[in-house]
Protein backbone atom coordinates (compact mmCIF):
# COMPACT_ATOMS: atom_id res chain seq x y z
CA UNK A 1 0.00 0.00 0.00
CA UNK A 2 2.62 2.44 0.88
CA UNK A 3 4.89 2.25 -2.48
CA UNK A 4 1.45 2.42 -4.02
CA UNK A 5 0.99 6.14 -2.22
CA UNK A 6 4.30 7.01 -3.11
CA UNK A 7 3.46 6.07 -6.79
CA UNK A 8 0.69 8.06 -6.48
CA UNK A 9 1.75 11.12 -5.18
CA UNK A 10 5.05 11.05 -7.08
CA UNK A 11 2.99 11.43 -10.50
CA UNK A 12 0.38 14.09 -9.24
CA UNK A 13 2.09 17.29 -9.58
CA UNK A 14 -0.55 20.03 -8.30
CA UNK A 15 0.07 23.43 -6.33
CA UNK A 16 -2.69 21.82 -3.77
CA UNK A 17 -0.96 18.18 -3.30
CA UNK A 18 1.69 18.37 -0.93
CA UNK A 19 4.46 17.05 -2.68
CA UNK A 20 6.69 14.01 -2.52
CA UNK A 21 10.19 15.07 -1.73
CA UNK A 22 12.29 11.86 -1.38
CA UNK A 23 11.51 8.24 -0.82
CA UNK A 24 14.36 5.08 -0.05
CA UNK A 25 14.39 1.66 1.61
CA UNK A 26 15.89 0.78 4.82
CA UNK A 27 15.36 -2.44 6.67
CA UNK A 28 12.33 -3.63 6.45
CA UNK A 29 11.42 -0.24 6.44
CA UNK A 30 10.25 2.05 3.43
CA UNK A 31 10.53 6.09 3.91
CA UNK A 32 9.50 8.86 2.80
CA UNK A 33 9.86 12.66 2.99
CA UNK A 34 7.02 15.14 1.97
CA UNK A 35 6.49 18.53 2.02
CA UNK A 36 6.69 20.57 5.31
CA UNK A 37 3.31 22.06 5.85
CA UNK A 38 2.95 24.52 8.35
CA UNK A 39 -0.98 24.97 9.75
CA UNK A 40 -4.05 22.46 10.84
CA UNK A 41 -6.16 20.21 9.14
CA UNK A 42 -9.60 21.26 7.86
CA UNK A 43 -11.76 19.22 10.73
CA UNK A 44 -9.23 20.56 13.84
CA UNK A 45 -9.79 24.04 12.17
CA UNK A 46 -13.71 23.88 12.09
CA UNK A 47 -13.79 22.50 15.16
CA UNK A 48 -11.94 25.29 17.26
CA UNK A 49 -12.55 28.25 15.13
CA UNK A 50 -16.86 27.50 14.25
CA UNK A 51 -18.29 27.25 10.60
CA UNK A 52 -16.42 28.76 7.51
CA UNK A 53 -18.25 31.99 6.15
CA UNK A 54 -19.79 30.81 2.50
CA UNK A 55 -16.73 32.85 0.59
CA UNK A 56 -14.01 31.04 2.29
CA UNK A 57 -15.94 27.89 1.90
CA UNK A 58 -16.45 28.76 -1.87
CA UNK A 59 -12.74 29.49 -2.18
CA UNK A 60 -12.14 25.69 -0.38
CA UNK A 61 -14.66 24.17 -2.59
CA UNK A 62 -12.78 25.30 -5.80
CA UNK A 63 -9.86 24.29 -4.84
CA UNK A 64 -10.47 21.08 -4.26
CA UNK A 65 -12.52 20.88 -7.43
CA UNK A 66 -9.71 21.47 -9.49
CA UNK A 67 -7.20 19.49 -7.17
CA UNK A 68 -9.63 16.51 -7.68
CA UNK A 69 -9.75 17.32 -11.44
CA UNK A 70 -6.18 16.40 -11.86
CA UNK A 71 -6.05 13.51 -9.65
CA UNK A 72 -8.96 12.37 -11.89
CA UNK A 73 -7.44 13.28 -15.04
CA UNK A 74 -4.15 10.83 -13.94
CA UNK A 75 -7.03 8.15 -13.54
CA UNK A 76 -6.52 8.40 -9.24
CA UNK A 77 -9.16 8.45 -7.04
CA UNK A 78 -8.43 9.49 -3.65
CA UNK A 79 -11.12 7.43 -1.92
CA UNK A 80 -10.87 9.11 1.73
CA UNK A 81 -11.45 12.91 1.05
CA UNK A 82 -12.61 14.12 4.76
CA UNK A 83 -11.33 17.38 6.37
CA UNK A 84 -8.33 15.58 8.30
CA UNK A 85 -6.91 14.84 5.09
CA UNK A 86 -6.90 18.75 3.69
CA UNK A 87 -4.19 20.73 5.32
CA UNK A 88 -4.87 24.50 5.67
CA UNK A 89 -2.49 27.11 5.72
CA UNK A 90 -3.07 30.01 8.20
CA UNK A 91 -2.04 33.51 8.11
CA UNK A 92 -3.52 35.29 11.45
CA UNK A 93 -6.12 32.32 11.67
CA UNK A 94 -7.03 32.98 7.92
CA UNK A 95 -7.12 30.51 5.73
CA UNK A 96 -4.18 31.46 2.96
CA UNK A 97 -3.80 27.97 1.18
CA UNK A 98 -4.37 24.33 1.30
CA UNK A 99 -3.24 21.06 0.62
CA UNK A 100 -4.38 17.63 -0.21
CA UNK A 101 -2.58 14.74 1.76
CA UNK A 102 -2.93 11.24 2.59
CA UNK A 103 -3.07 9.07 -0.46
CA UNK A 104 -2.82 5.64 1.48
CA UNK A 105 -6.18 4.74 -0.01
CA UNK A 106 -5.85 6.19 -3.51
CA UNK A 107 -5.82 3.76 -6.36
CA UNK A 108 -6.29 3.98 -10.05
CA UNK A 109 -9.50 3.48 -11.36
CA UNK A 110 -8.50 1.06 -13.95
CA UNK A 111 -7.23 -0.97 -10.91
CA UNK A 112 -10.71 -1.53 -9.77
CA UNK A 113 -12.71 -4.62 -9.18
CA UNK A 114 -15.64 -5.77 -7.70
CA UNK A 115 -13.77 -7.79 -4.87
CA UNK A 116 -11.40 -4.24 -4.34
CA UNK A 117 -11.57 -3.12 -0.47
CA UNK A 118 -13.88 0.08 0.27
CA UNK A 119 -11.97 2.05 2.52
CA UNK A 120 -12.17 5.32 3.35
CA UNK A 121 -13.78 7.08 6.45
CA UNK A 122 -17.57 6.34 6.96
CA UNK A 123 -19.22 9.66 7.34
CA UNK A 124 -17.86 10.93 3.97
CA UNK A 125 -18.23 7.83 2.13
CA UNK A 126 -20.73 7.61 -0.72
CA UNK A 127 -23.50 5.10 -0.66
CA UNK A 128 -22.32 3.03 -3.53
CA UNK A 129 -18.82 2.20 -1.53
CA UNK A 130 -21.51 1.14 1.13
CA UNK A 131 -23.74 -0.87 -0.65
CA UNK A 132 -20.89 -2.26 -2.60
CA UNK A 133 -21.86 -1.84 -6.21
CA UNK A 134 -19.25 0.05 -8.95
CA UNK A 135 -17.75 3.19 -8.23
CA UNK A 136 -15.77 5.54 -9.56
CA UNK A 137 -14.86 9.15 -9.72
CA UNK A 138 -17.72 10.68 -8.27
CA UNK A 139 -17.34 9.13 -4.85
CA UNK A 140 -14.48 12.04 -4.04
CA UNK A 141 -16.95 14.69 -5.01
CA UNK A 142 -19.83 12.83 -3.04
CA UNK A 143 -17.11 13.31 -0.24
CA UNK A 144 -16.63 17.04 -1.47
CA UNK A 145 -20.27 17.91 -0.84
CA UNK A 146 -19.90 16.24 2.62
CA UNK A 147 -16.74 18.51 3.49
CA UNK A 148 -18.97 21.55 2.16
CA UNK A 149 -21.16 20.52 4.64
CA UNK A 150 -19.13 20.38 7.51
CA UNK A 151 -17.77 23.45 7.00
CA UNK A 152 -20.95 25.56 6.19
CA UNK A 153 -22.44 23.89 9.37
CA UNK A 154 -19.71 22.38 11.96
CA UNK A 155 -22.00 19.23 11.60
CA UNK A 156 -21.86 16.21 9.81
CA UNK A 157 -25.32 15.51 7.36
CA UNK A 158 -25.23 12.12 8.80
CA UNK A 159 -24.34 10.95 11.91
CA UNK A 160 -25.60 8.68 14.95
CA UNK A 161 -23.85 6.74 17.58
CA UNK A 162 -23.87 3.55 15.65
CA UNK A 163 -22.19 3.07 12.52
CA UNK A 164 -25.12 0.86 11.16
CA UNK A 165 -26.87 3.95 11.42
CA UNK A 166 -24.59 5.79 9.84
CA UNK A 167 -24.64 3.72 6.88
CA UNK A 168 -28.56 3.39 6.66
CA UNK A 169 -28.67 7.49 6.75
CA UNK A 170 -26.23 7.48 4.28
CA UNK A 171 -27.49 5.43 1.65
Amino acid sequence: MIENEIHIMKILNHQHIVNFIEGWEGHNTLNYVLELIKGKDLFDYVSSNGVIEEKIAWRIVCILLDTLKTIHTAGVIHRDLKPENIMICLNHKKIIDLKLIDFGFAIFAEKITDSSPRPGTLTFMAPEMIRGNPYDFWIDIYSLGVILYFILSGELPFYADDEEIIAHKIM
